[in-house]
């Protein structure tokens, strides 16, 4: 995701999870992720919180395990949440994954989210992205969920359709495996298109790969007034 949107022209800070050292379950991880968001000031977040215990395989477990397992990722929920929160009241725009049916729709954290102006789902289908046949068949063919608070027709070219997420209680023991191989990795085509969409709501002009490469390298080093200097040739 991050690697098509500095490709669209985006600027793109580091990805916060826990391959780079922030874990969002705890309140240090959390507080370094909330720092670099009031820092930067991102015009766009995206955020995709684990979405295992919320999925309908975990309706396998016993309601004790599943309980604990949910009451463990809650931090993270609420931290997303709160981070949407805080983009809608600057006025900036966020997008939370997850899959249509999960549980985490539910909690309540999100429902209050969802209950603020704006904010709304929208529904995609990665195998229209024409992902490979083994993961076609596992995690990703089922169909996704994107609460944002981008306005109507922003996104409209990723949705299957358009209804909200809704409950299923099926048990379904086969996707937990497949989906623990593959959570979280998206088709190529799918992050291109969403970057592109980003690029053209933002109005971002195009820059080849080596500008785009040249620009950050020089407002990583120069100061303010050297940086406005630059600009200013």
């Amino acid at each position: 995701m991050s690697q098509c949107a500095a490709s669209a022209g985006l600027r793109v800070g580091s990805p916060i999870d826990l391959r780079n050292g922030f874990d969002l379950d705890t309140r240090k991880g959390q507080t370094l992720a909330m720092k670099i968001i009031l820092k930067q000031e991102p015009e766009v977040v995206y955020m995709a919180p684990l979405s295992g215990p919320w999925c309908n395989w975990s309706n396998s477990k016993t309601d004790e395990q599943r309980h604990t397992d949910r009451q463990k990722a809650l931090p993270m929920v609420r931290f997303c949440a709160q981070v949407a929160v805080h983009q809608l009241a600057r006025g900036r725009k966020f997008i939370i994954e997850n899959p249509r049916d999960s549980a985490i729709w539910w909690t309540h954290a999100f429902k209050y989210l969802t209950e603020k102006s704006g904010v709304t789902y929208g529904n995609l289908d990665f195998k229209a992205f024409h992902i490979n046949k083994d993961v076609s068949n596992g995690y990703l063919s089922r169909p996704t969920s994107l609460l944002h608070n981008f306005p109507a027709g922003a996104l409209g070219p990723l949705w299957s359709h358009t209804h909200s997420p809704k409950r299923d209680q099926s048990r379904d023991n086969a996707v937990q495996q497949t989906k623990q191989k593959y959570e979280q990795v998206y088709p190529y085509s799918f992050c291109t298109r969403l970057a592109d969409m980003l690029r053209c709501f933002l109005n971002v002009k195009t820059r080849d790969a080596s500008t785009s490469l040249l620009t950050d390298i020089l407002e990583l080093s120069l100061t303010d007034n050297e940086l406005g200097e630059a600009h200013a040739h």
